[in-house]
């Protein structure tokens, strides 16, 4: 929420608990982290604090809208639109002033410290030779606040690198030592006194420096709003007769030298450490960036920053500045931010993706087995080389290049389960002569998107879709296995280079097809190549001119989409336009009703009716009449056809005093487009294309002002929102509608305690199985309460026991972790049934491993036992710990002993077997009191 000074805003009560939930977080975390995002959601949740990400995005800010680039300041550093789970959000000194809880370890140490870097800055001698450049360091301020604390000092860099103008570069040392450059700006503040100043001042200064200059992203391109830039012949243009096109390449600046070597976008880790400049940009605007924390996010310990940094320089993508240790802090140059601009477009580009996955997997092939052994194609997906663009290569892109790899008898498929591949001499001897297998690619695999064909047992997508359901997929999919014959358009491309316009050129069946409506359609041959056409013909020698105009409009369209491959493209025509050609459909999606109630296959039908109607819409042509008999099935992939309905952009119309009365289909189109409605928007598709979503998969046809929706789920909301009755309340264009699809269909995680709650009624019903991956997930959250006090104690020692056993490491983190939570969690405390579940649930465990002699687990759940014990102090667990302690003897008596003499407030519940000469000496010399 934009305002012009924070120092007099208002936080409501649920703004601020979302704040402390974020800040008391950091406060106990020893390093000072603060809390990743998705953590900050689940304890939001769970504290009742109703859709967090919408709560955050409501605290004002100051600057810039939130949906722009450029400085922007508010109580938090991140902003919602740029939230990942792994997000960590960072409280101000902002909020420090509207938080009381947050001045002592914020608010209060920034005012400090800051009027000491001005004291600094004034009072430190210049050179009259040279620029004198000051710098603050962690001994001198500890020199100069004796009772700040330690862990304080060491926070300040991160403190003052969240502040506008009060970033500057700064280095740490293996110590935790220091050094910060103090930045002249910090004079702007000398006459701070208070948090309430400070807030007030930089406020001003913001707004002074927004209102200046718009925005500090000067010459940043608009976002793209949709993906499908594939089809852009402009930008991408298609080979003539198979010729090698090379993958794309963004051209090197003209100011700077082009840089050797790989494209940016084909770089494993350059195009993704471009991407995250733009995020880190994005939350902290104008401020540079250290590189070293991008390579431990991503855990690259082989990679060396520096020389990442400088290979983004000598592209002439970043600029950088060099810290005091040394190492770059960068931030993106205008070159940059137009190759992040790009690197976003290729990630929806598919024949760009698919021609890099070919050439980077049979280059891996080779590497990994180029001896021509069996080799699982799905190790390739964890590879660094299964990246393009910054993002991730799909199992569905691996699919779709290994059906052209073996086609071309680059790859053969071996018989295995699962299925593996081996590289053919053929693919070898690519691989040596170090040709592009892209551009012999790009003739047959640019329009490989989809196909009516199922995924089957074998296919690559089903083998991720099983590892996903063992929990160790590396990649989401979704699509089918698809293949597009290239002779098919060849023979197609030979009767568009033979038109006449004249149709004595094709000899006709003598009936046309029986589904025929506005023209007969025949089925026809083209009588020099042989090829089988649709020849589309109006009725009667002399027809009418609406027919003649509007067959007109369907020829235009099919020519101006001529080369994306979910239009229906024309081959011939009269020049009277009473006829044309065009190929030949197996089908339409009317006949495939029952193959489209799969979500899976749905969604490459809707992909390609988005794709094709975001190139119409560009040109200003809006369809009006999309149903099922209009999609057809070409070659295993879906085009849209029949445009006789489309509106021509402004200007273009046939007659001024045209009519609207027959455009649509009643159902399908929407309400404005059947009432004649004189400009009809983009809308009116996006409605159609929410009608035919819900024909397939409701089964029903839909009827004229009556809603039909789907059952629950993704597809449900995309179809109520897209099939409003009133424009405005729809997706206003194709871009927004392909974003609806995009969100709904995002996987929701689940929440870990419900899947623990799965894991946990399985362990306990006897699966093993079950019981590892129970405790493997609670190894993944260590500070959930609920899980270790509430679920973990609900495993039964037969079956944690033996769990624990199996993963001695494992075991040894998960009952340190449930140590952690002896003093309960945020706004939680231990209740006594609590203590006392966990104490003999720990006495449980301790005795199993005593049982089967596994001393370093007894060990590690005896201390942690103790450590519930000596803090509960719970009789009905110490009930059954004493005679168990009583019944041990030898090494486990021994074992036990040792630890309870580490852990005298726990020993002492049980003095009383102090004088029962029937205990092990070592049990009673432990539980002796001094």
């Amino acid at each position: 929420m934009p305002v012009r000074d924070l120092a007099e805003v208002q936080l409501d009560r649920q703004q601020c608990a979302l704040l402390v939930t974020i800040g008391t977080q950091q406060a106990k975390d020893p390093a000072g982290r603060w809390p990743l995002w998705e953590w900050v959601e689940h304890r939001a949740a769970s504290l009742g604090l109703e859709n967090p990400r919408a709560l955050l995005n409501s605290l004002p800010r100051i600057g810039t809208p939130a949906d722009s680039f450029g400085l922007s300041y508010g109580f938090t550093t991140a902003l919602p639109r740029s939230f990942v789970d792994d997000t960590r959000v960072a409280l101000t000194v902002a909020a420090a002033w509207a938080l009381d809880e947050a001045r002592s370890d914020l608010g209060d140490p920034f005012l400090q410290v800051m009027h000491h870097m001005i004291a600094l800055w004034r009072d430190t001698p210049r050179s009259p030779n040279e620029v004198t450049r000051i710098a603050l360091t962690s001994e001198n301020l500890q020199a100069a606040f004796p009772n700040l604390r330690a862990r304080t000092i060491s926070l300040i860099p991160e403190i003052f690198a969240n502040e506008p103008f009060l970033s500057a570069s700064r280095s740490r040392q293996s110590d935790d030592s220091w050094a910060m450059e103090i930045p002249r700006q910090v004079m702007q503040y000398k006459d701070v006194k208070t948090l309430h100043d400070y807030v007030r001042a930089v406020s001003h200064h913001v707004n002074d420096v927004v209102e200046a200059d718009r925005s500090l992203y000067v010459g940043v391109p608009t976002p793209v709003p949709f993906p499908f830039t594939a089809f852009e012949s402009e930008s991408m243009p298609v080979p003539v007769n198979g010729g090698e096109r090379a993958p794309a390449q963004f051209e090197a600046p003209t100011t700077t030298v082009a840089f050797p070597g790989e494209a940016i976008e084909s770089s494993a880790y350059l195009a993704r450490l471009l991407l995250w400049l733009d995020a880190q940009a994005q939350q902290h605007p104008g401020e540079y960036s250290d590189v070293t924390r991008f390579v431990e996010e991503l855990g690259l310990e082989e990679e060396d920053p520096t020389v990442l940094a400088l290979q983004l320089e000598q592209r002439g993508l970043v600029n950088i500045a060099r810290n005091l240790a040394g190492i770059p802090d960068v931030y993106l140059s205008d070159e940059g931010r137009v190759t992040v601009h790009k690197l976003k477009k290729l990630q929806g580009d598919r024949a760009a993706r698919l021609r890099y996955t070919m050439g980077a997997f049979l280059q891996w092939l080779f590497d990994t087995a180029g001896d021509q052994a069996p080799t699982n194609p799905v190790s390739f997906l964890t590879t660094p080389g299964s990246s393009f663009a910054g993002a991730d290569v799909s199992a569905v892109d691996l699919d779709q290049a290994l059906a052209y790899l073996a086609e071309r008898s680059f790859i053969e498929h071996i018989d295995t389960d699962p299925i593996t591949v081996a590289i053919t001499r053929a693919g070898v001897g690519w691989a040596l002569s170090g040709e592009r297998v892209q551009g012999r690619a790009s003739a047959a695999g640019a329009d490989t998107v989809g196909t009516i064909a199922r995924p089957t047992s074998g296919s690559l997508t089903h083998q991720a879709r099983q590892q996903q359901d063992r929990g160790d997929a590396p990649h989401q999919t979704t699509g089918m296995d698809p293949q597009l014959s290239a002779a098919t358009q060849d023979r197609y491309e030979q009767v568009r280079s033979q038109a006449s316009g004249d149709p004595k050129a094709y000899r006709r069946d003598k009936d046309p097809h029986p589904e025929s409506n506005q023209a007969d359609v025949f089925k026809a041959t083209h009588k020099n190549t042989d090829v089988t056409v649709a020849l589309k013909q109006l009725h009667g020698r002399y027809p009418r001119e609406q027919k003649i105009a509007r067959m007109k409009r369907e020829i235009e369209a099919g020519k101006a989409l001529s080369g994306h491959p979910h239009a229906m493209p024309i081959l011939d025509h009269g020049n009277e336009h009473t006829w044309f050609v065009m190929p030949w459909a197996d089908s339409t999606a009317a006949d495939h009703k029952e193959v489209l109630k799969d979500p899976e296959q749905l969604r490459v039908l809707v992909d390609a009716l988005t794709s094709v109607l975001h190139a119409a819409h560009k040109l200003g042509w809006i369809h009006r009449d999309i149903k099922p008999p209009n999609i057809l099935c070409l070659s295993g992939r879906w085009v849209l056809a029949d445009w006789g309905a489309v509106r021509r952009p402004p200007g273009q119309t046939t007659k001024i005093d045209r009519t609207a009365i027959g455009i649509g289909t009643e159902g399908f189109s929407a309400p404005e487009v059947l009432a004649g409605q004189d400009r009809p928007q983009a809308c009116g598709d996006v409605y159609s294309v929410g009608r035919v979503i819900a024909w397939a998969l409701t089964g029903d046809m839909p009827q004229p002002n009556k809603q039909l929706l789907p059952a629950p789920g993704p597809w449900r909301n995309i179809v109520r929102a897209a099939t409003q009755d009133t424009p405005a309340r729809r997706p206003q264009s194709i871009s927004e509608l392909v974003n609806l699809i995009d969100r709904e269909h995002q996987a929701i995680p689940v929440e870990p305690l419900e899947r623990a709650t799965t894991l946990l009624e399985r362990a306990n019903g006897g699966n093993t199985g079950a019981a590892d991956a129970f405790l493997t997930l609670l190894t993944d959250h260590t500070g959930d309460y609920d899980l270790y006090v509430g679920s973990l104690t609900e495993l039964t020692a037969r079956q944690a026991g033996p769990a624990l056993v199996r993963n001695l490491p494992q075991a040894q983190n998960i009952l340190r972790a449930l140590t952690e939570h002896v003093d309960g969690g945020d706004a939680r405390w231990v209740q006594f049934p609590e203590a006392s579940r966990v104490t003999i649930w720990l006495y449980e465990i301790a005795a199993h491993a005593a049982s089967v002699q596994q001393w370093d687990l007894l060990e590690e759940a005896m201390q942690a036992m103790c450590t519930w014990d000596g803090a509960w102090d719970q009789w009905n667990a110490q009930g059954k710990i004493g005679p168990w302690l009583a019944s041990l003897k030898g090494d486990a008596a021994a074992t036990v002993g040792a630890v309870l003499r580490d852990y005298p407030s726990s020993a002492s519940h049980f003095s009383h077997l102090a004088d029962d000469r029937t205990s092990d000496p070592h049990i009673r010399q432990a539980v002796r009191q001094h």
